[in-house]
């Protein structure tokens, strides 16, 4: 439709929720140039710096037109809502589920296959196309369900007079030979480990990584359909992992709090910082997790004025006991969590790191005045040159000055 209206010269893209959809792209390079997510193409406007809703609201518009009543379409049962309008609950002829399971129940049933024609609307996806995998809404199925209804007109409103010919919409699907290649249970495992699953209970079958379960993720891999770095919880552990080994090696103190300013994670660093006491806690509590920030260190003020006005403090001295301890606290969610980073400013090591950076500073000072001292006494020597010449010239004879200007 949008060819014949446009000419075939121009892009077509789909953006949805809908990770499916990318093979369908591939499969049907004459109606679709590229298939993204919202997850990317929020993605790809942020790189670009466009933001749409800092702009007036004419400056977007839907083209050709805005859709209507086929807002509905992507909630469970909407696709049977705008194909009839008088469709009920009670009408055999029409059914519509979501959901991987329910799908596969109904099509093993053996009454499917004895029933007169219907339409079956079956969507993978629980709740329909606003629990796709693509989705960057994190509200609940039912929230995002009313948003769409309440957005979707009773009745159509648009006039336009745009006219299609000869669009036809069919489209012949054949089975998939799908091969479910029977692994060796030590190879399924093998992949299940590299993405930290050593037992049942590890094995959440979230599905956040496109298929219902871990295993068939895994046989995914083995088939060479599917990355291990498509495991949401493998990879929010492996980045957690990271986190938590980057603040144990650093060599300032670490600590990171909540709201309530109780301790989320911390470094042995810090504990050592802040005297026995905190030793004694960090030795019972692995990291301090859950105890009170206030109980720990009297300078506490500095993390509610953070918490309070989410403005960073940055290389501010506290002195806390015989020590100068340079801190910085620093807003990791906003009202929510922050973080510290504390240096003991009297220890001999960063007083030699302190010298060290401060004769560098001085040696590349001198550095630069001396290039400029080089450059100003060139300057001037090339300009006493060409004075002295001048005068030479004048004084010598002309045959002398030919011969000294060939000479030269």
């Amino acid at each position: 439709m949008l060819r014949q209206i446009y000419g075939n010269d121009i892009g077509i893209i789909f953006i949805g929720p809908c990770i499916s959809k990318k093979l369908e792209a591939d499969n049907n390079p004459m109606l679709l140039n590229l298939a993204l997510t919202f997850k990317e193409f929020r993605e790809w406007i942020a790189n670009e710096k466009i933001m749409p809703e800092k702009s007036e609201r004419e400056t977007y518009k839907f083209i050709p037109y805005e859709a209507q009543k086929g807002k509905i379409y992507p909630v469970d049962g909407g696709m049977i809502k705008t194909l009839e309008e008088n469709i009920s609950i009670c009408d055999n002829n029409f059914i519509n589920l979501s959901g991987i399971d329910n799908i596969i129940n109904i099509l093993n049933n053996d009454d499917i296959h004895q029933e007169e024609f219907k339409f079956y609307e079956l969507l993978s996806c629980n709740g329909g196309c606003i629990s796709g995998h693509g989705m960057t809404n994190t509200k609940s199925i039912l929230s995002k369900r009313k948003l769409i209804i309440n957005n979707t007109p009773i009745k159509q409103n648009i006039e336009h007079n745009i006219k299609i010919k000869d669009l036809s919409i069919k489209m012949i699907y054949k089975p998939d030979n799908l091969i479910d290649n029977n692994y060796p249970e030590n190879i399924i495992q093998n992949i299940l480990n590299k993405i930290g699953k050593y037992s049942k209970e590890d094995e959440l079958n979230c599905g956040g990584c496109g298929y219902n379960t871990c295993r068939n993720f895994a046989k995914a891999v083995l088939d060479g359909k599917a990355e291990l770095n498509m495991c949401v919880s493998f990879m929010r552990q492996l980045a957690q992992k990271k986190a938590n080994k980057l603040i144990q090696t650093m060599p300032s103190g670490v600590i990171i709090v909540d709201d309530k300013l109780q301790v989320i994670e911390c470094n042995y660093n810090f504990v050592n910082l802040i005297g026995e006491n905190a030793k004694i806690i960090y030795n019972n509590i692995s990291g301090l997790q859950g105890a009170n920030l206030r109980k720990i260190i009297p300078f506490y003020e500095i993390f509610e004025e953070v918490l309070e006005t989410s403005n960073d403090i940055l290389d501010k001295d506290i002195f806390y006991e015989d020590k100068i301890l340079k801190c910085s606290i620093f807003v990791i969610e906003k009202n929510h969590i922050i973080g510290g980073i504390f240096q003991d400013i009297t220890q001999p090591t960063f007083k030699k790191e302190q010298i060290i950076r401060q004769a560098q500073k001085v040696i590349q000072k001198n550095l630069q005045t001396v290039q400029q001292i080089a450059y100003l006494l060139g300057e001037n020597a090339s300009e006493t040159e060409i004075s002295l010449t001048s005068i030479i010239d004048l004084f010598l004879p002309k045959n002398s000055q030919q011969r000294g200007k060939n000479e030269r």
